[in-house]
């Protein structure tokens, strides 16, 4: 009973995942289907055919096997890496050894919760679930000094 979430967190990330109901995003128009090409050490999966996604917005997002012997495994992204058609992800867990060339994936794009992304990378701002302006630990314990110009919370 003592662990059941009652209420908020207050913090200065959003505390909503990327496409749920409180985010309101739709992830159709930020995730992308391409082809694994090889798999390059234990958590590096080279892939290509994954359009319409700027480079570095795998970070966090998932990338969810959908054919092959290794189909259904999903797994959180590091973050990706481009070279021509082809983008390596790396990613936080290893892959099955069962992921093999010409398995077919689908990429959705990460978010690091804060409201400059929420804002600028999927312009959800209005969803945004987290206190952006609320002061950080160094606002808290600093102290007033005489001659000091005021700090600003942000």
């Amino acid at each position: 009973y003592l662990q059941q979430p009652k209420g908020r967190l207050f913090q200065y990330t959003c505390d909503a995942d990327l496409g749920d109901a409180r985010c309101g995003l739709s992830l159709a128009a930020h995730t992308s289907i391409g082809t694994v090409i090889g798999v390059a050490g234990s958590s590096r999966v080279r892939v290509v055919g994954i359009v319409g996604m700027a480079a570095g917005v795998f970070a966090r997002g998932v990338l969810a096997v959908s054919s092959g012997p290794a189909s259904g495994f999903r797994v959180e992204g590091r973050s990706d890496t481009r070279s021509g058609p082809e983008i390596v992800l790396d990613l936080w867990q290893p892959v099955p050894p069962t992921l093999a060339p010409g398995a077919i994936v689908t990429v959705s794009a990460g978010c690091d919760k804060t409201l400059e992304t929420c804002r600028i990378r999927f312009a959800n701002a209005t969803n945004f679930r987290g206190f952006p302006h609320m002061p950080g630990n160094d606002f808290v314990v600093s102290y007033a000094r005489a001659g000091a110009a005021p700090r600003s919370s942000s």
